[in-house]
């Protein structure tokens, strides 16, 4: 029996210590099949007693035809885990907390790489092979996330709006509650689908200041070159007898 006990306390040593590479795996797996781009982690950081993990160095890439490598780069992602529903078929996610994401727009206001990323998230959830399958037989781990903030974002266009330049505009901070409260829950894609919509919901206004900066520049602009103008034509006049 105490050689029994030793080895089911092996076993469960080697689960929560090989949890890091487990869900670093499982991003870099799952995501690119959802994003249609490429998905890479620096690390993850799992503490299934505390209920707590954060992933480092998450980059997004864009799908194929894009000229700009990364579409969305999030140092931190935070999560706060109710640890008794990590063994059950719904993970109840207290907090997922988002510091500081740079997102890189490219293309037009309502066809551009992060529209597409959110179209493939949105067609992957739909899918047959990625829904949870009901009863019994459910193996789909689904979520329920009861708060989601993303605090610090920045929206990095380019676009006819920026006059060709890339122009970084900050985005509002983004609270979403209460996602997957039904029985079946969410899946993974189907929160990041929900946060970049929610990211793209602000964009027109950010966008909006960029186009009002970029009228006020040229206004400026073409003052400046008006009084250039003036001022040469009136030391002209006065050189001419």
């Amino acid at each position: 029996m105490v050689l029994l006990a030793l080895v089911v306390a092996a076993a469960v040593a080697a689960v929560v210590f090989s949890l890091d590479a487990i869900v670093q795996k499982a991003v870099e797996t799952v995501g690119p099949r959802a994003t249609r781009g490429d998905v890479k982690l620096k690390s993850a950081n799992v503490s299934l007693f505390a209920g707590r993990a954060q992933l480092n160095g998450l980059v997004i890439g864009n799908p194929p035809g894009c000229k700009t490598p990364t579409a969305i780069v999030a140092d931190k992602v935070s999560f706060r885990i109710q640890p008794r529903s990590v063994f059950s078929d719904k993970v109840v996610v207290e907090s997922l907390q988002v510091d500081a994401p740079v997102l890189t727009m490219e293309g037009g206001l309502t066809d551009n790489n992060l529209t597409k990323i959110e179209k493939n998230l949105a067609d992957y959830c739909a899918s047959p092979s990625s829904a949870p399958s009901s009863g019994a037989a459910r193996s789909k781990r689904t979520f329920q996330v009861n708060d989601l903030v993303i605090t610090g974002a920045k929206l990095q266009v380019n676009t006819t709006l920026s006059l060709g330049k890339t122009i970084t505009v900050p985005i509002p901070d983004i609270h979403l509650t209460n996602l997957g409260t039904g029985p079946e829950g969410i899946t993974a894609a189907d929160v990041a689908q929900r946060a970049l919509h929610a990211v793209l919901a602000s964009a027109p206004a950010a966008l909006d200041s960029v186009a009002k900066n970029a009228t006020e520049l040229g206004k400026k602009t073409l003052g400046a070159a008006k009084t250039a103008v003036q001022k040469t034509a009136d030391t002209l006049k006065g050189l001419i007898p």
